[in-house]
């Protein structure tokens, strides 16, 4: 079985969107939910323990985010790419050669998302191996969860965990995937407090020893996103 866990921030945009999408798409399947949480860090390692701790029946976690709603049942799609042992974060949309916490400015993007800020938000339909995925939805195999936890000691907050959780699967020698999955993101786009996500930004760097992008770097990259 597949478990679903979310933590919510604003009730509204989970009864309008990730819970409809439950219902019809994940209808039986266990949902674990945390509500008033100052970090999603400690939120999703909170859910990742009850999850560990229900045997070895759970086929994955899918970590959403409330404003996604799922548009078809994901799990067949899920379960071929967690049926290899190899793989232990798979996502909707992510990025190859890493140069933020941002999956977006990666060298290179996979990955289709639609949403009400972007659009289609379509980088290319397929499966394919990436260095990081976006938190919009997380789904752990078996060996993430009972491995892996969100680095709530270094970060804190709301940015940074589907970066820094990529980043430590692969630092395991796991791999890391994107997937065609049936959704749609209601967002209103951007990242919020812009100071605070620069700061996970520069922890994030730190870490896993990443430089910044040179100028000629981010305009090249600017300039691709608009002729985008």
């Amino acid at each position: 079985m597949f478990v679903y866990g979310i933590c919510i921030g604003t009730e509204k945009k989970y009864d309008s969107f990730a819970h409809p999408g439950l219902q019809k798409y994940a209808a039986g399947s266990p949902v674990i939910l945390r509500r008033g949480q100052t970090s999603i860090f400690t939120a999703y390692n909170s859910i990742l323990d009850e999850v560990e701790g229900m045997g070895e029946d759970v086929e994955g976690l899918v970590l959403l985010h409330e404003d996604v709603e799922l548009t078809e049942s994901i799990e067949e799609t899920l379960s071929l790419e967690l049926a290899d042992e190899s793989v232990a974060v798979v996502g909707a949309i992510g990025g190859k050669g890493v140069r933020s916490v941002r999956w977006s400015r990666s060298e290179e993007t996979y990955g289709y998302a639609p949403d009400t800020f972007y659009g289609l938000n379509d980088h290319g339909r397929g499966a394919h191996d990436v260095d990081m995925v976006d938190g919009l939805l997380l789904a752990l195999s078996p060996w993430a969860i009972k491995n892996l936890r969100f680095d709530a000691s270094t970060f804190s907050g709301f940015h940074a965990y589907d970066a820094d959780i990529s980043m430590q699967a692969r630092s395991r020698g796991k791999r890391v995937r994107v997937a065609e999955l049936g959704l749609m993101h209601h967002t209103k786009g951007g990242f919020g407090d812009v100071k605070t996500h620069r700061d996970a930004d520069d922890v994030f760097r730190k870490k896993w020893g990443i430089p910044r992008d040179s100028f000629a770097y981010r305009l090249r990259k600017r300039i691709k996103n608009l002729e985008y």
